[in-house]
């Protein structure tokens, strides 16, 4: 089903605010008045989408950057990227961190292995983990 241009605007308004002020809190009922939507509208439109969450995709963006964090500002703690991610404790960043990338940040740190300084150009999944486009190909 290919959703209106409408329901496209204002998801990527949605997206461009998030991106725009990744560090403040997103609520969904304010999310959804800067558009004019409700939040069960928004929520489901966004999902449709995006294929994800807002929610899930603000804390899937703060834990990209604290990646680039992780791989070239070394010299930061990981109890200092965690809390700028937006996590109050750095096991709870550990715990999210490991889920997306598939290994603890201080492994990460070490060893950034397939950054390459972004994501896989074909699924825009998260560095360090297999591309998803090819494991469905194989």
């Amino acid at each position: 089903m290919r959703l209106s241009s409408n329901a496209d605007n204002f998801v990527e308004k949605v997206q461009d605010y998030i991106l725009r002020h990744l560090d403040a809190p997103h609520r969904l009922s304010d999310l959804g008045s800067m558009v004019g939507v409700s939040t069960f509208h928004l929520h489901r439109k966004f999902r449709e989408v995006v294929g994800q969450t807002p929610s899930q995709q603000v804390r899937r963006l703060r834990l990209k950057r604290a990646s680039a964090r992780l791989a070239f500002e070394s010299w930061r703690s990981i109890t200092d990227i965690a809390l700028e991610a937006g996590y109050s404790n750095p096991e709870s960043f550990t715990r999210s961190f490991g889920r997306l990338m598939r290994q603890s940040p201080s492994a990460f740190g070490r060893n950034p292995i397939g950054t390459g300084g972004g994501q896989c150009s074909r699924c825009q999944e998260m560095p360090g983990r297999s591309c998803r486009l090819s494991r469905s190909s194989t």
